[in-house]
């Protein structure tokens, strides 16, 4: 498991530390957290034993970033799974404005 996947598994399962990640980041939602954030996660995750840099964490939110572009929502997988058609959105799918 990736190092900042450990942490922020464990955070999430704190009550504890997810009072610190939100004290942290606040409404931000992590991937969008500024440098100076991911240096202050780094340094509350050393407290749970998980040593974070933040090229570590940046590379991480980019993996992220690459997965999420490739998936499709649920919706457009009943859609085509389902041949359902009609309501598919035309800035999704430039080559049906032809």
């Amino acid at each position: 498991m990736d190092k900042f996947q450990e942490f922020y598994t464990r955070a999430m399962s704190d009550d504890a530390v997810r009072a610190e990640v939100k004290k942290i980041i606040g409404k931000t939602p992590v991937e969008d957290a500024t440098d100076e954030q991911i240096l202050q996660l780094g340094e509350l995750a050393k407290t749970l034993g998980i040593n974070i840099s933040l090229d570590e964490a940046k590379a991480y939110f980019a993996a992220q970033d690459a997965d999420e572009e490739g998936e499709i929502s649920a919706d457009e997988l009943e859609a085509v799974a389902g041949g359902k058609g009609g309501d598919c959105d035309p800035n999704r799918a430039p080559h049906l404005n032809k």
